[in-house]
């Protein structure tokens, strides 16, 4: 843990000792998340699946925007 994040805890009301709870928490789970990353293993079917979803909502979005834009546009004669 950074020390920018133990002094955002300390600011947050966290307890010396619950901080440094938190740090063995995280030495503890270390291996594991080492053990993943050096795996070197690419799941880029995940990937591939988090960047089309991501496209679908944005996708979403900009149609809902349009479909706003276009109710909220006054035609009127002047």
């Amino acid at each position: 843990m950074k020390l920018n994040e133990r002094l955002a805890l300390l600011k947050a009301g966290y307890t010396k000792d619950e901080i440094n709870a938190l740090i063995e928490e995280d030495k503890a789970d270390a291996p594991e998340q080492e053990a993943v990353e050096n795996s070197g293993e690419l799941k880029v079917d995940d990937f591939v699946n988090v960047v089309k979803s991501l496209a679908d909502e944005v996708r979403g979005m900009k149609k809902a925007m349009q479909t706003e834009n276009i109710e909220n546009t006054k035609i009127g004669s002047e």
